[in-house]
């Protein structure tokens, strides 16, 4: 049906459920904050000695400000 917002935020919302499984794996606390972009440094916080962390949170980043793009403008997500 090309519901491509649809599935973008899905993918998003996915990625940030991860990101909180993982840290919670690590750490043995959950971000709470409002603000998704906590989350990234949360599990910065949680994974600080895991190879290609640096690498993962930028991905996560970039995810999240597509959350506002995919979720809140209107844009056709492609």
């Amino acid at each position: 049906h090309e519901y491509w917002n649809a599935a973008g935020l899905l993918y998003v919302h996915a990625a940030i459920a991860y990101s909180d499984a993982v840290a919670i794996r690590w750490s043995g606390l959950k971000s709470t904050g409002e603000d998704h972009m906590d989350a990234v440094d949360h599990l910065g916080e949680a994974v600080r000695t895991v190879k290609g962390r640096t690498e993962a949170l930028g991905h996560l980043r970039d995810l999240i400000r597509e959350k506002t793009r995919v979720a809140y403008t209107g844009e056709a997500f492609r």
